[in-house]
């Protein structure tokens, strides 16, 4: 039922963007959730996007529909806004979105629009500038709240109540005198316990923190691990200076998701954001694709190596492509699997050989029960034994040895410090083509005069 009304409320729009009704359009625009708004973007032209962004009134909201909007929808609405206009947003904007804002900006936009700012706001910006995008520096919202570990619980309720917009949660960070972060104490605590009860006394000394360069990866996990709701996050002092919420993790999990299959495909992120630059799609997907190609063609090398055999037992040629397919999607089945273990963090390179040794065993079971059927298939349909033995063993060892290489490969790239999801996709395919049909072809050359 949403879909249908999502699609009305898109005919909907599109209707009065052709007749010209301003009126109706703003009208819209400035009653729905800036969440909804920015999801209506997604799928409106450049021209339509900016039309319906200038109708937006409050600075307010628009900082808000900028926050909420894909990349690909914040960049083309940036790209029509002077700076002048930026800065006023960018007052509205938590901290921990500003840096996306300036990476969507243009180098020589992004120097006016920190010209045009205040001595304090360009500060505040220059210092979050610095830390990489996809660390917890870069996704930290720096208004975070904390009190000294001398404050008492009845100071420190009225100071939560005066305190304007900082990311409160449900944790009430507390620090000693030169910053340092000593302890944490949850809201409920607080009214729980006499007024005159110093923060020191019911903090929780443990607290689980990060510091500026951790990957947003290991906070999710974080995260997810401890169930908690926000991370502080530390400097190299172990002062407190930011701040990551739930909220923030939920966006880099769904984004590091999407990168990872999106990679296992061969391609990149910014095919994502539909851009409207088919080069550039193609300068993304082509590299992968050439991999596969020379892969390719060391598997066509590997038939003409053969091509006696395959001359004088046509046959075999029936049973290549359907070897081929399983073993494929059995690699691929155990690098998704591994690869996506990897981003979580349930699977570690300390495990690997237990988890090998188990995706062995499936292999195994997959391998006699396919292998077995193909050998009868073979066998009735060329009604020769030996072919449906040759044809039975070769797919029984090509799953096992996609299996092998499906987790293997992630695990290796994770050692060397290469994206695990790069090795799913082309490459565990065309590895297992290779040494799949090698395999099939070696053994029938070895059986031929069985045939």
């Amino acid at each position: 039922m949403a879909i249908v009304k999502f699609d009305q409320l898109i005919w909907t729009v599109r209707k009065f963007l052709h007749r010209g009704a301003i009126a109706n359009l703003a009208n819209m625009a400035n009653r729905m959730h800036p969440a909804d708004l920015a999801r209506l973007f997604r799928n409106l032209d450049v021209k339509e996007k900016n039309t319906i962004f200038g109708l937006v009134k409050e600075s307010k909201t628009k900082a808000q529909l900028i926050s909420e909007m894909d990349e690909g929808s914040r960049r083309a609405v940036l790209e029509t806004l002077p700076p002048y206009e930026i800065v006023q947003l960018l007052r509205h904007i938590p901290s921990d979105d500003v840096a996306d804002i300036f990476a969507d900006l243009t180098e020589e936009k992004g120097h006016e629009v920190l010209t045009l700012m205040g001595v304090k706001e360009y500060e505040a910006v220059k210092e979050l500038l610095q830390y990489p995008a996809e660390t917890a520096g870069g996704i930290m919202n720096t208004k975070v709240f904390s009190l000294p570990d001398d404050t008492s619980v009845q100071d420190a309720i009225k100071k939560i109540q005066e305190a304007g917009e900082v990311e409160m949660v449900f944790y009430v960070y507390v620090v000693d005198e030169i910053g340092k972060l000593v302890g944490v104490v949850s809201l409920r605590q607080l009214l729980l316990v006499p007024p005159f009860t110093k923060l020191r006394d019911i903090m929780e000394k443990e607290v689980i923190r990060v510091d500026t360069g951790v990957d947003q990866e290991e906070v999710a996990r974080l995260v997810a691990r401890y169930n908690i709701l926000a991370v502080p996050v530390v400097d190299k002092e172990d002062r407190l200076i930011g701040i990551i919420t739930v909220d923030d993790v939920i966006d880099v999990i769904r984004e590091e998701a999407t990168e990872d299959i999106l990679k296992m495909a061969g391609t990149e992120d910014d095919e994502y954001i539909f851009t409207s630059s088919a080069l550039r799609i193609t300068r993304f997907r082509l590299p992968w694709l050439m991999g596969t190609l020379l892969g390719e063609l060391i598997v066509g090398a590997v038939l003409w190596h053969f091509k006696a055999t395959l001359e004088q037992v046509i046959a075999l040629v029936s049973f290549a492509p359907i070897i081929s397919a399983i073993s494929g999607n059995v690699g691929v089945q155990s690098s998704t699997v591994v690869v996506r273990g990897l981003a979580t963090g349930r699977v570690e390179v300390t495990n690997a050989m237990r988890i090998w040794l188990k995706d062995i065993r499936v292999a195994l079971f997959i391998g006699t029960i396919c292998g077995l059927l193909l050998g009868i298939i073979a066998y009735a349909w060329h009604g020769r034994p030996m072919l449906g033995l040759i044809v039975g063993n070769a797919m029984f060892v090509s799953i096992t040895v996609a299996s092998a290489l499906g987790t293997l490969m992630p695990v290796l790239f994770k050692i060397l410090k290469i994206d695990p999801a790069v090795s799913s996709g082309p490459v565990v395919t065309t590895l297992t083509d290779i040494v799949g049909f090698t395999i099939y072809l070696t053994v029938a050359t070895i059986m031929l005069k069985f045939l």
